[in-house]
């Protein structure tokens, strides 16, 4: 019995231990749909408040565009994580593309989940 419970408390501590990876469309290791608590389309760049912990850059997202029904539908995946251990703060990034080579003249529309950040900046969960 004691063997048993020493077992499980080793498999326990192992798992918990190990970093956890999110599986994304199409297998990768990480990639996310990622919640905006703000977002503007620009012509060659998107605007984005994103939640980070301190080392959040540009470069760990991805912007995947899908026609649908004479509409450009814009999803934006996180593709990194984020190893810093700052309190989460809303992060301000331009992510660049070519609104006109990605969309033409089609109406946009930004797929991910929003929850905007409130007056004072601060987030709330």
């Amino acid at each position: 019995m004691k063997l048993l419970l020493n077992t499980l408390l080793i498999i326990t501590t192992i798992t918990a231990c190990t970093p956890q990876v999110t599986q994304g469309v199409g297998g990768d290791k990480m990639k996310r749909l990622v919640t905006l608590h703000n977002v503007n389309p620009q012509k060659d760049f998107i605007e984005v408040t994103v939640t980070g912990h301190g080392c959040t850059v540009a470069e760990h997202f991805d912007i995947e565009v899908a026609r649908n029904s004479g509409k450009c539908q814009v999803s934006i995946y996180r593709n990194h994580f984020d190893f810093c251990r700052r309190m989460p703060m809303p992060i301000s990034l331009k992510l660049p593309w070519n609104a006109k080579k990605a969309c033409g003249d089609a109406a946009i529309e930004i797929v991910n989940p929003q929850k905007p950040a409130k007056e004072d900046g601060l987030l709330r969960y």
